[in-house]
């Protein structure tokens, strides 16, 4: 039953290749579905269908065929709803899958076109999944959008792109529905604003959400429809300030990804169960780059105050305006060393300005301080530190210290090891002078 099954969806497969002749990879599991199997998580999605019923049917195209879902990486990547989001995590682990989380609160989808290089890119992904709109969508002044809809389907494209360029899959998600009543003092807005689009937030707010479910089917990518998911869902319990999530929305986003790939993949039952510590750079011995010295694999959220630069082998720091920018960067990989053998070896040299190097472990990341897991290593390395703590300006910093003279917190070091995952720079002072970094990296000798 099975193989006749089989052929009749590879026949019908064949016959939609043959008609559309574009995007056959992408497409293939919508092809084998016919018009009645369609649902709110393929790109021809109908909001009034349900989340239990679509999985429910899309269960049983899985076959004998389907790859395995354990192993595979999945990477979720977005703004503050997936950055302060459990929901990624919980699928993974109920997957069997790599887990990692790039995202950034606060962010538009334009600025996620300028981090994807230095958080997605390089992390091995399987798929990633991509969900913007909250803060594109932020009117700045009446009518006018941090993000106009045009731009914004423009961008979405760009990361669509961006995906595939670094070999994964990219799933567009469409966002939660905000709470209409609490918008206006969660985000500080004004009704005024938004009476050009009709006043209604939460209608404007589906405005974005349309246009990432046309990317999708422009595009070919896989969509599901978090919106549709959520629909009907009392405020109170899906969200917890009008906004984000509450443990309620993590949960349905949650089942709702993780459903989307079990009605796709099998589990295979002889897999062991994955561990996080499989994706560390465990480093017995020589050096590591905490973070690549490429432009490319810094991120700073505002382009326009801070300039990143690549020559040779030193990357600089620029400040256009003499305020305080920052610069983040991760490793590929979290480098595990240990603490009693380990080094930090530095390069770094301050023009007329002042700048701060902050370490941070454990799995936390330049984007979001947890207290415990980061330290301010200028003192460390023998700066000569301005009141405030900052390195001062005209100064050259070259040499190793041991990472037992840090001052992690004991709370990071695991079996006498420490996992090193990000760094961030700030540069403060003069416009247009320059902070240089031409070594930062951990190692054993």
């Amino acid at each position: 039953m099975k193989k006749a099954v089989s052929i009749i969806l590879a026949v019908i497969l064949i016959v939609s290749l043959a008609s559309c002749g574009e995007n056959e990879e992408s497409r293939q599991e919508e092809s084998a579905m016919s018009q009645n199997e369609q649902s709110s998580v393929t790109p021809e999605s109908s909001a009034e269908e349900s989340v239990e019923e679509s999985l429910e049917e899309s269960s049983e195209e899985v076959s004998e065929e389907s790859p395995y879902i354990d192993g595979k990486k999945l990477l979720v990547f977005g703004d503050s709803i997936t950055a302060l989001g459990s929901w990624g995590r919980t699928a993974a682990e109920r997957l069997n899958m790599y887990y990692y989380n790039g995202a950034m609160g606060g962010i538009t989808s334009a600025q996620g076109i300028d981090r994807f290089p230095a958080f997605a890119a390089n992390r091995g992904a399987d798929y990633i999944t991509l969900l913007f709109g909250m803060n594109d969508m932020i009117m700045v002044a009446a009518g006018k959008p941090r993000v106009t809809p045009e731009e914004f389907a423009g961008n979405m494209k760009t990361l669509v792109q961006m995906v595939r360029d670094c070999g994964a899959e990219p799933i567009l998600l469409t966002a939660n529905p905000l709470d209409p009543g609490k918008f206006w003092s969660a985000q500080g807005q004004s009704k005024s604003m938004y009476e050009s689009v009709g006043g209604d937030p939460l209608a404007w707010e589906e405005v974005y959400n349309d246009v990432t479910r046309k990317v999708a089917e422009e595009t070919g990518a896989y969509l599901i429809d978090m919106f549709a998911a959520c629909e009907g869902v009392n405020y109170n319990t899906l969200l917890s300030d009008g906004i984000h999530l509450a443990a309620r929305g993590n949960a349905i986003f949650a089942d709702t990804l993780a459903g989307w790939f079990e009605s796709r993949y099998e589990h295979d039952p002889e897999a062991q169960k994955v561990s996080e510590e499989d994706t560390y750079l465990v480093l017995d011995e020589g050096r590591a780059n905490i973070c690549e010295l490429g432009a490319d694999a810094w991120y700073t959220a505002d382009k326009s105050l801070l300039t990143i630069k690549s020559y040779g082998n030193a990357l600089r720091f620029s400040n256009t305006n003499g305020l305080w920018p920052y610069a983040e960067g991760v490793p590929a990989n979290p480098i595990s060393v240990s603490v009693k053998d380990g080094y930090l070896y530095y390069n770094v040299s301050t023009g007329a300005v002042n700048a701060s190097i902050i370490l941070f472990f454990n799995g936390s990341t330049p984007s979001a301080y947890t207290e415990g897991t980061y330290v301010v290593i200028n003192s460390r390395i023998g700066a000569q530190c301005t009141e405030v703590g900052d390195i001062g300006p005209n100064q050259t910093l070259k040499g190793k210290i041991a990472l037992s003279k840090l001052g992690i917190p004991a709370q990071n070091v695991k079996d006498g090891r420490v996992l090193v995952t990000g760094v961030k720079v700030y540069v403060a002072g003069k416009a247009y002078e320059q902070v240089t970094i031409r070594e930062l990296a951990v190692g054993v000798e």
